[in-house]
């Protein structure tokens, strides 16, 4: 069938932006992507997701007092038990996540992150309870 509608929707560029680099790294034209959206839409006769916000906090910024200790306590308590990943490892795992993501105003809370756990690293901050709040502080939670 021809191509011959047009769509129009105002959108925040933003949002825009990050979503065609996204389509672009893998290789699928915008117009693509939307008509595999409304096909699915046919297909599935609704949104083709679930539309509810997330059961648990995304990221930090987002967690009580009460969520992040739990976080952390779980970290702690793996790292006990052995279950961990070298050091250089996560740090690898992390700069490839971030390697040619726009990430806009999070590049800024990441790399402060980053910056923490280089703290660690560097042996700037050895004691782990000081290291937490050295990354707490640095990130303002």
């Amino acid at each position: 069938m021809a191509k011959s509608s047009n769509l129009y929707v105002r959108i925040e560029p933003e949002l825009k932006e990050r979503a065609e680099a996204i389509l672009s790294a893998l290789g699928v034209p915008v117009s693509t992507a939307i008509t595999m959206y409304y096909k699915q839409i046919v297909l599935q006769r609704g949104i083709p997701f679930k539309a509810k916000l997330p059961e648990s906090p995304l990221d930090v910024s987002r967690m009580t007092n009460v969520q992040l200790d739990a976080a952390l306590e779980k970290g702690y308590a793996e790292a006990m038990t052995g279950h961990t990943v070298p050091l250089e490892q996560a740090f690898e795992d992390i700069r490839k996540g971030l390697d040619g993501i726009e990430l806009h105003e999070k590049a800024s809370e990441a790399h402060k992150i980053i910056a923490g756990m280089e703290d660690v690293e560097a042996g700037r901050v050895t004691d782990g309870d000081a290291a937490l709040s050295a990354i707490r502080d640095k990130n303002g939670i």
